[in-house]
């Protein structure tokens, strides 16, 4: 199963503002690291090397490290592929969740079989966005909503989308 996972602005579908997530809350952060927990995950460079510098690189057995520079390193655990195709093999069978960044998603989503979204009601400015969900590919299986509180700034909603057909 491939998952996509993403924390989104709600009215604007922004997901990040000159290479950074403008959501930098705990919530948003743990909802990731829950989600990822025992599986592969999938994260572009960009993506990468800001939850890397911010200390908050997701909890997942195995991570994958898209990139096309091939003078990037990381530390020996990750792996680093060139190509989406090589990621997806890399990951194998099971649980992989793939986190961003735009490009990535967009590549991804014909490949994925769930979409969870946590949807951030904030109007939210940025120059990068996750793509359009269609109505016809998508069907909203589940979601639960969070007020402001503790570690969440703005409402909250966790919603979880299934493909309408077999991939």
């Amino acid at each position: 199963m491939i998952a996509l996972f993403a924390t989104i602005g709600a009215e604007t579908g922004v997901i990040g503002r000159g290479g950074k997530t403008p959501f930098d809350f705990p919530t948003a952060y743990m909802q990731m690291h829950q989600i990822c927990r025992g599986g592969a995950v999938i994260i572009g460079r960009h993506t990468f090397e800001h939850f890397r510098s911010a200390g908050r690189l997701p909890s997942a057995s195995r991570l994958i490290v898209l990139s096309r520079k091939r003078e990037f390193r990381a530390p020996e655990a990750i792996a680093i592929v060139p190509t989406l195709a090589q990621a997806i093999s890399h990951a194998g069978k099971g649980h992989t969740v793939i986190i961003g960044g735009p490009e990535v998603y967009e590549e991804a989503m014909p490949f994925a079989d769930r979409l969870i979204i946590t949807n951030v009601r904030a109007h939210t400015k940025g120059d990068a966005f996750f793509p359009a969900i269609s109505d016809a590919e998508w069907r909203r299986t589940g979601s639960v909503q969070l007020s402001v509180g503790r570690g969440t700034p703005h409402p909250l909603e966790f919603a979880i989308f299934e493909r309408c057909s077999p991939r």
